[in-house]
């Protein structure tokens, strides 16, 4: 499970791994993938289809879980929603994670924690 206190040791990122969709995920959200929210990712890394979203160079991700239920907002960084997901029943503490995908030098994205951008 995730443990809040572990999320602030993410800055920056010296390895990546090629991920769903083609995402390349950094060590902080290769930390929530081994800790029981692999679900989180890839339901993010799915979005890079969506033509509105695959366009954007910057997305900025924002998750709240409560009470075993959740919200997950990507806008553009700009605070223009994008995609909204809502989640009734989520195995995680209660936890407010910032995270951003922005597009790498390969044309792709990499989806990374905040402290890691």
């Amino acid at each position: 499970m995730i443990k809040p206190e572990m999320i602030p040791q993410f800055y920056g990122s010296t390895s990546f791994v090629k991920g769903w969709c083609g995402v390349i995920y950094t060590e902080g959200i290769m930390y929530l993938m081994n800790n029981e929210a692999s679900w989180l990712v890839t339901d993010i890394s799915s979005y890079v289809v969506d033509p509105k979203i695959k366009r954007e160079d910057f997305i900025s991700i924002k998750l709240v879980a409560k009470d075993g239920k959740a919200e997950m907002v990507l806008d553009d960084g700009n605070g223009k929603v994008l995609a909204r997901q809502r989640y009734t029943h989520v195995d995680l503490p209660d936890i407010e994670l910032k995270m951003y995908m922005a597009r790498n030098e390969l044309g792709g994205h990499t989806l990374m924690l905040a402290g890691e951008y």
